[in-house]
């Protein structure tokens, strides 16, 4: 009987050590040992890159000259030649104008003809008017028609000195000359009936180049941007000179475009393909490394600080003025166990 009660004593511990054993093996299937430690992936900040667009080098303006009225009579210049401000690009010669030359010289004629004989009744009407008595019947009939008369003087005086400045209009016309307006380079070319036709490109150069309406607000006139040709490499700073404000003509329905220029020295060819960068201010963040509005600076495998941080947030990232975060590793999958000092196991 003792034997049969000590058996059983021997069977119960035996289960009773078998069931701790199957419990302490469901609460470590359950609860993960802490030497597992998350690993927290991490990224260097840097500002953010610039905003890159391709443009063209041409000319800062272009303007087909009107030639003066007539016949062309001498072109003065070449195709592809460089000519200056106020030089004479081609002469004309019209008959038309001749002969309203011809037909206002008559005009002048006649009207100094009738300013002398004006002249002449005045002086005859002052001197008559001398040798009368202010108390005779007629003293009051002459100063009258001497007024008139000096009334005539002035108005047809007035009429030859309009009549005169068309003179001069018309003789300009007769011989025309066609002057450059600015610094330039002659394109020049005949219409069918063989007329020439001046286009004249201006010496300075300028980048022009569209920016789309997402990235419109970064660039104003006065923005420095870095323009670099494409072919030579050949690079030069400048500023926005114009930013339109109406769309291009090329806009699609889902991105408006809008061109702007910026002047350009150096060595460059009208027609060269170029890349325009844009510098941008700000630091950019990953969206995925703010955890409640904060970021968590790591060194040395340890979260050295907490900052907050607020700002634009745009496909996947928020753009932040703070440039102390310049250079800085952040942990770029936070959660709740972070907090200052806290160390962590960093795939860096």
């Amino acid at each position: 009987m003792r034997k049969n009660k000590k058996k059983l004593g021997i069977i119960a511990v035996i289960v009773v050590i078998f069931i701790g054993l199957i419990v302490a093996g469901v609460k470590l299937h359950h609860h993960p040992t802490t030497s597992a430690k998350k690993i927290y992936r991490t990224i260097k900040l840097q500002q953010q890159e610039p905003l890159t667009l391709m443009g063209k080098v041409a000319a800062s303006k272009t303007q087909i000259l009107q030639n003066p009225v007539g016949k062309v009579q001498q072109v003065e210049v070449q195709n592809g030649q460089t000519v200056t401000q106020g030089q004479e690009l081609l002469t004309t010669y019209s008959d038309s104008a001749h002969q309203a030359v011809t037909s206002q010289q008559q005009e002048i004629n006649k009207l100094q003809r009738n300013l002398n004989s004006a002249n002449s009744q005045v002086k005859q009407l002052q001197q008559q008017l001398a040798a009368t008595d202010t108390s005779d019947d007629g003293y009051n009939d002459l100063k009258q028609q001497l007024t008139q008369a000096q009334d005539t003087v002035s108005d047809t005086q007035a009429e030859l000195t309009s009549s005169n400045q068309k003179l001069q209009q018309l003789n300009n016309k007769v011989n025309g000359t066609l002057k450059a307006p600015y610094n330039g380079v002659i394109d020049l070319s005949y219409t069918p009936t063989g007329t020439p036709q001046i286009k004249l490109q201006a010496a300075d150069l300028q980048a022009t180049s569209q920016v789309s309406e997402y990235n419109y607000a970064k660039l104003n006139p006065g923005t420095k941007i870095q323009i670099t040709a494409v072919a030579t490499k050949e690079k030069t700073t400048t500023e926005v000179a114009y930013l339109s404000k109406t769309a291009a003509a090329d806009s699609t329905k889902n991105e408006a475009k809008y061109q702007f220029t910026a002047p350009v020295s150096g060595k460059y060819m009208d027609g060269q393909t170029i890349k325009i960068a844009v510098a941008q201010t700000g630091i950019r963040i990953p969206t995925s490394a703010i955890y409640h509005g904060k970021v968590f600076v790591t060194n040395q495998h340890k979260v050295s600080q907490v900052i907050s941080v607020s700002g634009l947030r745009q496909d996947g990232y928020l753009t932040t003025d703070n440039n102390d975060l310049k250079g800085q590793t952040i942990i770029t999958n936070p959660d709740a166990h972070l907090k200052q000092g806290s160390k962590v196991a960093a795939d860096d």
